[in-house]
């Protein structure tokens, strides 16, 4: 039926466009960064660049090996304090890169003038307990080697609105070159962040530990900017980089932060 191959020959060029691909190191994505077209390389934070140096903040801890204990420990706190409990970490534990080699390999594209590079996570912005989220995540990144201040040195800290804030009224934002989306959907947000700033890529390249993260990001840039072509690379962290923590340890950090999750969010109601 010819309305139909009409109808495949009009998309065909959009879903060309774009691809995700599996590496397992980010030194893997310098055949992905080649070309002379304008670039923005977005990248993950936790679990891609970094990992908490407490094996109890471990993803495979919370969620293989001490996962029903996990469960149970939540058990007593609502979801905003559960919530709260996973941002705590991000002020009260030291990040480790998971590979020594990635500050280098980030310098290297940062040099290059047709390409700028941004963070993209999922965490909050905003400030607990008078700690501001976005500068302790730019100090810990830049303690160990990793400054995306340098692509958009002129934007001041923009707030995206017509978000859903799902704790403490934090909206997603950009700061320091790092865009905190609050638990809202990445893809979404980074269009909010190109509909804001007056330079446009050719092309988006973003790497991500999460799938389902890079999924969202190829399915709004679809809808919104079907001009840029896309590469999601989905990092597969390596299993060494996690360690294990015996349940009476996992316990009692977790225990700690859920507390005091509890009580900040007590003190913001009253």
């Amino acid at each position: 039926m010819k309305w139909v191959s009409s109808f495949l020959l009009f998309f065909a060029p959009l879903y060309c466009f774009s691809h995700i691909q599996t590496i397992h190191s980010i030194a893997e994505m310098d055949m992905f960064v080649k070309g002379n077209n304008q670039k923005l390389v977005a990248f993950d934070i936790d679990d891609t660049l970094t990992i908490l140096s407490d094996p109890a903040f471990h993803r495979p801890n919370f969620k293989i090996h001490h996962a029903t204990l996990f469960v149970k420990l939540m058990e007593p706190f609502s979801p905003e304090e559960r919530m709260l409990a996973f941002t705590l970490p991000l002020l009260t534990t030291s990040g480790d890169l998971i590979e020594k080699e990635a500050p280098h390999f980030l310098a290297k594209l940062q040099k290059q003038k047709n390409i700028k590079t941004v963070a993209l996570t999922a965490a909050m912005g905003g400030k607990i307990d008078g700690v501001s989220i976005e500068d302790r995540r730019f100090a810990e990144l830049k303690r160990v080697g990793i400054d995306f201040s340098f692509s958009f040195p002129n934007l001041a800290e923009t707030v995206f609105i017509d978000f859903r804030t799902p704790l403490m009224g934090s909206l997603p934002l950009f700061k320091n070159g790092i865009i905190f989306t609050n638990e809202n959907d990445k893809g979404e947000v980074l269009v909010k962040f190109l509909k804001t700033i007056p330079w446009k890529p050719d092309e988006i390249i973003f790497v991500d530990d999460r799938i389902e993260h890079l999924q969202a990001v190829e399915k709004a840039l679809h809808l919104s900017f079907p001009e840029i072509a896309f590469t999601g690379l989905h990092f597969k962290t390596n299993p060494a980089v996690y360690k294990n923590t015996d349940a009476e340890q996992f316990s009692k950090v977790w225990l700690e932060h859920a507390k005091k999750a509890q009580q900040i969010l007590r003190r913001e109601i009253h």
